[in-house]
């Protein structure tokens, strides 16, 4: 944004433009788009090339009380002003979480929840989501399940993806409502469709054994599985690994199997890794490899993972056996042993 820009929207702001003045108070609370850091947000436009390094790192910085207090206090100030004169649903939320956050006033839940319930109102499905989470877990109100449903259920029928992930996760448990399956798997389609990735792993968990009135659909299952696992979500790439090794939902592909497992391990996942090793340790789906099947059950033993650590050191024995530096021992009581600790 050019000088000419910032002082245009600071006038506008001055004139009581709601918008505008949301807009100068992200540019204080967050830097991401409207002015760099450079010091404190007095220093505006006039030096971009001076501050780019200074804006990276407030840019990449999740911690909110990072943010320069006098920043963070002018943001809140503008935020205040867009919320109450403006009337503006999303900086009533933006305010909210400032409250909620202790981000340029003090931390007060029950002002994040006074604030929240104002945009909640105007009909702002991202606000009725944070109110269901305050009366969900009693922050700022009291704890009543029955009535975070009810604004869970706005935000959801409002679009909002993870409301409706919640829904359905309300309806799986039965948390606030009657406990149906059904219910929980239209609410977690509605937002699997929309590229939700908890729910698009928590449909295809129902879809692949079949649970209260959902029939089995092991294709299905798999399709879920694949959309989350692309996302990166672990477990999902666990499911799809073990889908392809059993040709369950899928053809059965070794390969593929590997390579979701790996994908899984590379996240640090002290399951895959394991599976990894096993399957290099006994040539299981891929070419035996002692020291790529130590390297992994070694990732999974430091996390604690249940017999690796035995796997590790037979594969590095193994290893000095190819090297002619040891005698080699009967496999077979180490599969035992494998099959045993399962």
């Amino acid at each position: 944004m050019k000088q000419a820009d910032w002082d245009a929207m600071l006038v506008a702001s001055a004139n009581g433009d709601a918008a505008a003045q949301l807009q100068v108070a992200e540019a204080y609370l967050n830097f991401s788009g409207h002015k760099p850091v450079c010091e404190s947000a007095a220093a505006l436009l006039a030096s971009p090339e001076a501050c780019a390094t200074d804006a990276r790192v407030a840019g990449s910085n999740a911690d909110a009380h990072r943010v320069p207090h006098e920043d963070a206090v002018e943001g809140v100030r503008w935020l205040l002003a867009s919320a109450e004169a403006g009337g503006s649903p999303a900086a009533q939320l933006r305010l909210a979480q400032c409250y909620a956050a202790g981000l340029g006033v003090e931390k007060r839940s029950q002002s994040a929840v006074q604030w929240y319930r104002r945009a909640a109102e105007s009909g702002l499905a991202e606000a009725q989501f944070e109110l269901g989470n305050c009366y969900s877990s009693g922050d700022g109100v009291p704890q009543l399940m029955e009535e975070a449903l009810q604004w869970y259920q706005k935000s959801a029928e409002g679009g909002l993806a993870a409301a409706q992930h919640q829904m359905g996760l309300c309806a799986a448990k039965g948390q606030g409502t009657r406990q149906s399956w059904a219910a929980a798997a239209k609410w977690f389609e509605l937002a699997a469709a929309q590229g939700n990735v908890a729910s698009q792993f928590s449909l295809g968990s129902i879809y692949s054994t079949g649970t209260g009135s959902i029939s089995r659909d092991p294709k299905r299952a798999a399709q879920l599985y694949h959309a989350a696992a692309e996302q990166g979500h672990v477990r999902a790439q666990m499911s799809l690994a073990q889908a392809y090794m059993n040709g369950v939902g899928v053809p059965q592909d070794a390969k593929q199997g590997m390579h979701w497992h790996e994908r899984a391990a590379e996240q640090g996942n002290a399951e895959a890794q394991n599976t990894l090793g096993v399957h290099y340790a006994f040539g299981l789906g891929v070419p035996r490899d002692f020291r790529m099947a130590a390297r992994w059950c070694m990732k999974a033993a430091a996390q604690g993972f249940h017999n690796a650590q035995h796997t590790a050191n037979w594969c590095q024995e193994q290893l000095l056996v190819q090297a002619g530096k040891l005698a080699p021992k009967d496999e077979r009581s180490q599969k035992r042993s494998l099959r045993a600790s399962k």
